[in-house]
Protein backbone atom coordinates (compact mmCIF):
# COMPACT_ATOMS: atom_id res chain seq x y z
CA UNK A 1 0.00 0.00 0.00
CA UNK A 2 2.81 2.41 0.88
CA UNK A 3 4.48 1.95 -2.53
CA UNK A 4 1.17 2.71 -4.27
CA UNK A 5 0.84 5.94 -2.28
CA UNK A 6 4.46 6.88 -3.07
CA UNK A 7 3.82 6.26 -6.77
CA UNK A 8 0.77 8.52 -6.69
CA UNK A 9 1.98 11.24 -4.31
CA UNK A 10 5.54 11.72 -5.62
CA UNK A 11 4.49 12.46 -9.21
CA UNK A 12 1.71 14.75 -7.93
CA UNK A 13 4.20 16.70 -5.79
CA UNK A 14 6.64 16.89 -8.71
CA UNK A 15 3.90 18.19 -11.00
CA UNK A 16 2.86 20.77 -8.37
CA UNK A 17 6.44 22.04 -8.07
CA UNK A 18 6.74 22.15 -11.85
CA UNK A 19 3.46 24.05 -12.16
CA UNK A 20 4.50 26.61 -9.53
CA UNK A 21 7.90 27.14 -11.13
CA UNK A 22 6.28 27.47 -14.56
CA UNK A 23 3.85 30.12 -13.37
CA UNK A 24 6.54 31.94 -11.38
CA UNK A 25 8.70 32.62 -14.43
CA UNK A 26 8.07 35.52 -16.76
CA UNK A 27 6.86 34.83 -20.28
CA UNK A 28 9.62 34.85 -22.87
CA UNK A 29 9.63 35.33 -26.63
CA UNK A 30 11.99 32.38 -26.99
CA UNK A 31 10.77 29.40 -28.95
CA UNK A 32 9.73 28.34 -32.41
CA UNK A 33 7.24 30.78 -33.95
CA UNK A 34 5.05 30.21 -36.98
CA UNK A 35 5.34 32.99 -39.54
CA UNK A 36 2.31 34.28 -41.43
CA UNK A 37 2.39 35.77 -44.93
CA UNK A 38 1.48 39.49 -44.79
CA UNK A 39 -0.47 39.31 -48.04
CA UNK A 40 -2.34 36.01 -47.90
CA UNK A 41 -2.60 35.52 -44.13
CA UNK A 42 -1.45 31.91 -44.55
CA UNK A 43 1.35 30.17 -42.63
CA UNK A 44 4.67 30.57 -44.39
CA UNK A 45 7.39 29.06 -42.24
CA UNK A 46 9.03 29.12 -38.82
CA UNK A 47 11.44 31.38 -36.95
CA UNK A 48 13.42 30.25 -33.91
CA UNK A 49 13.88 32.99 -31.30
CA UNK A 50 16.59 32.37 -28.73
CA UNK A 51 18.41 34.26 -25.98
CA UNK A 52 22.16 34.57 -25.71
CA UNK A 53 23.68 36.51 -22.79
CA UNK A 54 20.49 38.56 -22.29
CA UNK A 55 20.14 39.43 -25.98
CA UNK A 56 17.50 37.89 -28.25
CA UNK A 57 18.02 36.72 -31.81
CA UNK A 58 15.77 35.07 -34.35
CA UNK A 59 16.59 33.01 -37.40
CA UNK A 60 14.48 31.45 -40.11
CA UNK A 61 14.25 27.72 -39.46
CA UNK A 62 11.84 26.52 -42.14
CA UNK A 63 9.73 27.47 -45.13
CA UNK A 64 6.54 25.62 -45.98
CA UNK A 65 7.04 26.16 -49.71
CA UNK A 66 10.04 24.08 -50.89
CA UNK A 67 10.85 26.75 -53.52
CA UNK A 68 11.24 29.38 -50.79
CA UNK A 69 13.62 27.09 -48.86
CA UNK A 70 16.22 27.56 -51.60
CA UNK A 71 15.82 31.37 -51.91
CA UNK A 72 18.47 33.92 -50.98
CA UNK A 73 18.05 37.40 -49.53
CA UNK A 74 18.71 39.24 -52.79
CA UNK A 75 17.24 42.54 -51.54
CA UNK A 76 19.22 42.63 -48.29
CA UNK A 77 21.68 45.52 -48.14
CA UNK A 78 23.90 44.49 -45.25
CA UNK A 79 26.00 41.45 -44.34
CA UNK A 80 22.96 39.23 -45.01
CA UNK A 81 22.88 40.02 -48.73
CA UNK A 82 22.63 36.87 -50.86
CA UNK A 83 22.52 34.57 -47.81
CA UNK A 84 20.08 31.65 -47.84
CA UNK A 85 16.74 32.55 -46.26
CA UNK A 86 16.80 29.33 -44.22
CA UNK A 87 19.24 30.03 -41.40
CA UNK A 88 19.07 33.80 -41.96
CA UNK A 89 19.26 35.91 -38.79
CA UNK A 90 16.24 38.22 -39.06
CA UNK A 91 16.11 39.45 -35.44
CA UNK A 92 19.27 40.82 -33.85
CA UNK A 93 20.17 42.64 -30.66
CA UNK A 94 16.77 42.66 -28.96
CA UNK A 95 16.97 43.18 -25.16
CA UNK A 96 14.45 43.14 -22.35
CA UNK A 97 14.02 46.65 -20.91
CA UNK A 98 11.46 46.60 -18.09
CA UNK A 99 8.18 45.34 -19.54
CA UNK A 100 9.22 45.66 -23.17
CA UNK A 101 11.74 44.24 -25.59
CA UNK A 102 13.62 46.80 -27.66
CA UNK A 103 16.96 47.95 -28.98
CA UNK A 104 17.37 45.49 -31.79
CA UNK A 105 16.38 45.24 -35.40
CA UNK A 106 14.19 43.03 -37.54
CA UNK A 107 14.87 42.26 -41.19
CA UNK A 108 12.08 41.70 -43.72
CA UNK A 109 13.83 39.42 -46.23
CA UNK A 110 11.06 40.00 -48.76
CA UNK A 111 11.98 43.66 -49.28
CA UNK A 112 15.41 43.84 -47.61
CA UNK A 113 14.29 46.55 -45.17
CA UNK A 114 15.64 46.57 -41.62
CA UNK A 115 13.35 47.98 -38.92
CA UNK A 116 13.99 48.97 -35.32
CA UNK A 117 12.21 46.54 -33.07
CA UNK A 118 10.17 47.11 -29.94
CA UNK A 119 7.27 45.19 -28.44
CA UNK A 120 5.56 44.65 -25.10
Amino acid sequence: MRSIINRLVCPAVALSVLAVSTFATEPSPTGLWKTIDDHSGRPRGAVQIYEQNGTFFGKVEAALDPREAAERCRRCRDDRKDKLIIGLMIIRGLRKNGDEYSGGDILDPENGMVYRSSFV
